[in-house]
């Protein structure tokens, strides 16, 4: 299971991502470089980037 979350978002953020990963059956916790809550919309390259690697690699 992947959770991301955004390199430029509250430091709260990466705290609950990597708790939540740390829970979950072969849990990963990755930033998105250069995003914060809304990578969608503003590092959507990225954000792609790192569903494809997790998709192709697991």
């Amino acid at each position: 299971m992947l959770v991301l979350f955004g390199s430029d978002s509250d430091d709260f953020c990466s705290v609950i991502a990597q708790a939540l990963s740390a829970q979950l059956f072969d849990g990963r916790c990755t930033a998105v470089p250069g995003a914060d809550h809304g990578a969608l919309d503003r590092a959507p390259r990225t954000l792609i980037f790192q569903l494809t690697e997790f998709f192709a690699h697991g």
